[in-house]
């Protein structure tokens, strides 16, 4: 079966979890503790390749052809039309189970569709007619939904209804790689400066502006600040655990594509 994702797009980073060890003393407001928290995120998130984050995320699939899928029953002989130069025209071959050598091959038909995350970490929830399905009658295997209890996901989708009424179908799942020990420490003490700096406290962010003061003369020049353009905060630690997992400052972790996902 050959399935499209009917979705929106991926989710921004803010709609993801990302954890944050505390480490700060700083007396802080509420809303400015959280305004740092993101803002320390944000950034990380895209330093870091945006590479880490669970994100949850909500699909409707709709198989491409509605009308109906041939499939394969074990308990039928299946008969293909061989040509070979040692056989007579015409002539016909009983492929039995087993026999075939293709990764695709199976002795019985599963239902099942490909969701399109990796690192894919576990399903929320599926609903049928706007019903939650049982977990009992699914299984996630990597990116594939497999359906157990012998039952056929939907072959057609009603754009028009929402999750919970009937003609729908939809996954809910969570992806992602959440952030390591390091990140969560980087990611607190980043957030523990910018929020000193939005309460008007010192703080050891780097300026853009700097002064110098020799015999009663200041001269104010800017701080080129050439690690902005490398990926880097500034900040020794938080920019310690950056190179450790982006070494080589990517934007974005990379990927490959076969033409077997299209």
């Amino acid at each position: 079966m050959t399935w499209q994702v009917l979705d929106s797009g991926v989710e921004p980073v803010t709609g993801c979890a990302w954890s944050i060890i505390d480490l700060c003393d700083a007396n802080v407001s509420f809303q400015v503790g959280e305004a740092a928290d993101k803002m320390a995120i944000g950034v990380l998130h895209a330093a870091s390749g945006r590479q880490f984050g669970l994100c949850a995320r909500t699909i409707r699939p709709c198989m491409e052809n509605c009308a109906g899928v041939q499939t394969f029953n074990p308990s039928q002989p299946r008969y293909v039309y061989l040509l070979a130069p040692f056989m007579p025209s015409q002539n016909f071959a009983r492929v039995q189970c087993g026999v075939c050598n293709s990764r695709r091959c199976a002795c019985a038909h599963v239902s099942q569709v490909v969701l399109p995350n990796h690192r894919i970490r576990r399903v929320r929830e599926v609903r049928i007619d706007g019903d939650i399905l049982d977990p009992s009658a699914y299984r996630l295997a990597g990116r594939r939904l497999i359906r157990t209890d012998g039952g056929e996901w939907p072959r057609c989708q009603d754009d028009a209804a929402r999750d919970d009424e009937v003609g729908s179908w939809s996954v809910e799942y969570v992806y992602g790689r959440p952030v390591d020990e390091g990140g969560q420490i980087a990611t607190g003490i980043y957030a523990c400066e910018i929020a000193k700096s939005l309460s008007g406290n010192e703080c050891e962010l780097p300026q853009r502006v700097q002064t110098v003061s020799r015999q009663g003369v200041t001269i104010g020049f800017v701080d080129p600040m050439d690690f902005l353009s490398q990926g880097l905060t500034g900040l020794y630690v938080v920019d310690s655990w950056i190179k450790q997992v982006n070494p080589s400052g990517l934007p974005r972790r990379a990927g490959m594509l076969r033409a077997d996902d299209f």
